[in-house]
């Protein structure tokens, strides 16, 4: 039983975030501040092994690859660069103003 325990905590602690982000696209934390994970080319979500590249990158590279988010023009960490995705609004019904990034658009003009 503690074994079969031991297992289940692994388990759960290394494919708890790729396994939500590839099937439903996102964490409960994803969730619950109205974010989703995408992939840029299909718009819809990552695949598993992109989903598990996300997280390994994330868990290797740690608070250093958050840090390429204010310098990258669309805000990205190192882990959806290398991957391809980006982390987006999930309902924009549900989104205020404040969830919306300050910024440059891709046409030039400023956002809100």
């Amino acid at each position: 039983m503690r074994i079969s325990l031991g297992i289940f905590w692994w388990f759960l602690l290394l494919f708890y975030e790729p396994l939500l982000v590839w099937r439903l696209g996102g964490t409960v934390g994803h969730r619950a501040m109205n974010l989703r994970v995408a992939d840029n080319r299909t718009e819809g979500n990552v695949s598993l092994l992109k989903a598990l590249a996300r997280f390994w990158l994330k868990t290797f590279l740690g608070i250093f690859s958050f840090l390429t988010m204010n310098f990258s023009r669309r805000h990205q960490a190192v882990h959806d660069i290398v991957t391809n995705s980006s982390v987006r609004i999930s309902n924009a019904a549900k989104a205020r103003p404040e969830h919306y990034t300050v910024g440059r658009s891709s046409s030039g003009e400023a956002a809100a």
